[in-house]
């Protein structure tokens, strides 16, 4: 497995610049636990995991470790880096052998891996490769990194099956997938409910499959204040993430971006799941054919104070196209800047409800339903689509800080959607200066409405 020797090394770069910040994770005094030191006290990583109890905990010195196939066997313990607030330092590179960390019996939540960066894991006659197995486990990642692992079938990073792991503060970058149609460059899951908060899924791809960065068949993952951008799938769909086979994600404040896809440049979903986004951006994205933000082939998609923008397909609908078996609900989604040879912010045979939303400054501009099947109420289209409440004004963006398509104070989309709804962002959070221009009822777009407070600072 490796020599276990610790051996400083200069970790090489991966070409961006990490958004993560990695905060410290206060570990708990554990009762008549055991420290194994790495490589004080046993000389690898593998003689320590050979002795260890639940409740122990496994200690490395930073360094690198060539080691893979680290399997705790259902004993809950803490392998962490002595300085857990940065995993930089000290590695487990799996030195053309994978998966380096497998967790398959039964582990739950006290199995933790704090601190470390796992690199280097390949395909081999010993396994499939990738940086994570972890089947019927539900082991919890802390300030991790996952990163530059390779597998043959989906799963370059993590690959979770019947289980629930979560993932904190973690990178998942510079991973791929190789299998033919295999897909979760990043992460796949399958029958799984992964958690991942503040985690940055990022420059992963699937070179014959679907999900860039992440692909589920019956899942249901959440991911909470994410960054999933530059993903790719060059011969798949789902840039950034794949929602397949009756999976149900959610994702809450997160930012889906630049990923690149044959179809569905930032997401795609088939199937009769349900795909649930809130407060969340799916912007600059592209398509080389339909959906350039989002290809909804089946199932059910809701999205919440959203704002969908930038996104380019070189077929239909720039932001989103919408399959005849797929319903889109959007409420309070700012739609702009998007661009397609037909259906600038949107096209497609599905349904489409739009409510409180804006609709503007898109190429083409006008929706393109193809079917009776689309509505909007309380709505600023640059189309002027009928329905109750709605007008065709030009909303008046601005910046502010980090937010786009902010309106401004003199914008006719303030205090215009819907008159029983009032907002949950205080405007005196965006302009101090309008604050007493801006009434309780609720504004348009990705900001207004009692969801709004999604987006607070």
């Amino acid at each position: 497995m490796g020599s276990g020797n610790a051996r400083a090394t200069t970790e090489r770069g991966l070409g961006w610049v990490l958004a993560i910040r990695f905060a410290s994770h206060a570990l708990p005094p554990l009762v008549a636990a055991t420290v194994w030191n790495v490589p004080e006290r046993k000389p690898t990583i593998e003689a320590a995991l050979k002795v260890v109890e639940s409740g122990d905990e496994i200690v490395l010195a930073p360094g690198t470790y060539r080691e893979h196939h680290l399997d705790p066997r259902g004993r809950e313990v803490t392998l962490r880096s002595v300085e857990t607030d940065s995993p930089e330092p000290t590695v487990i590179d799996g030195d053309g052998y994978g998966p380096i960390l497998i967790f398959r019996s039964g582990e739950g939540p006290t199995m933790r891996v704090v601190g470390l960066t796992l690199r280097g894991a390949r395909p081999s006659p010993l396994g499939p490769g990738g940086g994570v197995w972890c089947q019927n486990a539900s082991p919890q990642f802390e300030g991790c990194r996952i990163i530059d692992n390779l597998a043959e079938h989906g799963g370059g990073g993590i690959r979770i099956r019947n289980g629930a792991p979560r993932i904190l503060d973690t990178v998942i970058g510079d991973n791929r997938v190789t299998g033919i149609v295999s897909g979760g460059g990043g992460v796949y899951c399958r029958n799984a409910a992964p958690t991942f908060l503040r985690c940055e899924i990022a420059e992963n791809r699937a070179l014959d499959g679907d999900g860039g960065g992440l692909e589920c068949h019956e899942s249901s993952p959440t991911l909470i204040s994410c960054h999933i951008r530059s993903n790719q799938c060059p011969r798949g769909a789902g840039g950034g993430l794949a929602s397949h086979w009756n999976s149900s994600p959610r994702l809450r404040g997160c930012r889906i971006a630049k990923n690149r896809a044959t179809h569905g440049g930032g997401v795609v979903t088939s199937g009769t799941g349900a795909l649930t986004l809130q407060g969340t951006a799916l912007v600059d994205n592209t398509s080389e054919g339909d959906g350039g933000g989002l290809m909804a082939y089946e199932g059910r998609i809701q999205l919440t104070n959203c704002l969908v923008a930038r996104n380019q397909a070189e077929g239909r609908g720039g932001g989103a196209h919408i399959g005849r078996d797929a319903t889109v609900l959007a409420d309070f989604v700012t739609w702009t800047q998007n661009r397609a040879r037909s259906g600038g912010p949107a096209e497609g045979a599905g349904h489409l409800v739009l409510k409180n939303s804006i609709v503007w400054d898109n190429e083409p501009p006008p929706l393109r339903p193809r079917a009776q099947r689309w509505s909007a109420d309380w709505c600023n289209l640059e189309d002027d689509a009928a329905g109750q409440g709605n007008r065709a004004q030009p909303p008046r963006f601005r910046s502010f800080r980090s937010f786009d398509y902010v309106l401004r104070g003199n914008s006719p989309c303030i205090d215009a959607a819907d008159p029983s709804l009032e907002d949950g962002l205080p405007w005196s959070d965006f302009h101090a200066a309008y604050e007493t221009m801006n009434r309780p009822r609720a504004d348009m777009g990705a900001y207004g409405g009692p969801a709004g407070r999604l987006w607070q600072p």
